[in-house]
């Protein structure tokens, strides 16, 4: 019985409304992923905005142009969880469904210490210079 207060008082409540969440991003149609994404680009289309998320997306984002991307990279609608612990894969298709699903990435989904070889997206990044391999989504 104390299991299901907690479920529906404590943490594992906060749990079950993310996890809720994240489903209902996987089961959204991408037409109309397509037009939330033409009005969050519309949104912030003043000089300012576009400035500050280019200054984050270069802080998240530090590979060089035209980098080559390991050729084991996985298609993102080919995406699984795998083994690896669901919130890093359901934080990282969270934003990967806006992007066209036939680029090819790399994931780590668990914590990583290390900045990986290939680059990768990853939700922890190494505190370090050289990290422009560990990529935050």
């Amino acid at each position: 019985m104390e299991k299901l207060i907690d479920i529906f008082y404590g943490y594992k409540k906060i749990k079950l409304f993310y996890y809720i969440a994240r489903k209902v991003d996987q089961l959204t149609p991408n037409w109309y992923n397509s037009r939330y994404k033409g009005y969050i680009k519309a949104t912030f289309s003043n000089k300012n905005a576009i400035d500050y998320i280019n200054t984050r997306v270069d802080y998240y984002n530090k590979l060089y142009p035209n980098t080559i991307i390991n050729t084991d990279s996985k298609e993102i609608k080919s995406l699984s969880r795998g083994n690896s612990a669901s919130v890093y894969y359901l934080d990282c298709i969270r934003y990967l469904r806006f992007f066209d699903q036939n680029l090819k990435i790399n994931t780590l989904f668990n914590d990583v210490i290390h900045v990986p070889t290939p680059p990768s997206l990853l939700k922890s990044r190494p505190i370090t210079d050289s990290n422009e391999n560990s990529i935050k989504p």
